[in-house]
């Protein structure tokens, strides 16, 4: 006769605080490190704001090329003294606010890591269950028998 043996996950509070934050499940740790880390972050960036981000900046440069045609036709004077260095700071004003939420991404994306690398190693560690890996002992140690 076989019968299926009970099983059973502990979640402390630090990773279901993270699980509620990014809206998994302890299924969804056990899914694997690709779809896990696509649903971390897929849940704390929002691919709205990045598609509006990159739509205003397109509309922004082709706004500023318009004007400075205009006015170029206007007074052509701007165009030999200024027209390069403002040409310059414009796209290098462009360029840093991509450069900035690239910096901000690469902060979220290690802060993502950290947090997936704690639910993984806590909820699935050496990818499997956890009953079979980690001993009772140490979370009886720390949370007590009432734990």
């Amino acid at each position: 006769m076989i019968l299926p043996r009970a099983g059973f996950t502990l979640v402390d509070a630090k990773a279901n605080k993270l699980l509620r934050k990014y809206g998994l499940t302890v299924e969804d740790v056990w899914s694997g490190s690709q779809d896990l880390r696509h649903r971390m972050e897929r849940r704390s960036v929002s691919s709205a704001l990045t598609k509006n981000f990159d739509r205003n900046q397109r509309q922004i440069a082709k706004m500023l090329s318009q004007l400075g045609k205009q006015i170029e036709k206007l007074d052509p004077t701007p165009k030999r003294h200024h027209g390069t260095h403002a040409r310059e700071n414009r796209i290098s004003d462009r360029q840093a606010a991509p450069q900035s939420g690239a910096r901000n991404r690469t902060k979220k994306t290690g802060l993502i890591s950290t947090h997936e690398q704690y639910l993984e190693s806590l909820l699935y560690p050496h990818k499997g269950p956890q009953e079979r890996e980690l001993c009772l002992l140490p979370f009886l140690a720390r949370w007590g028998a009432g734990g």
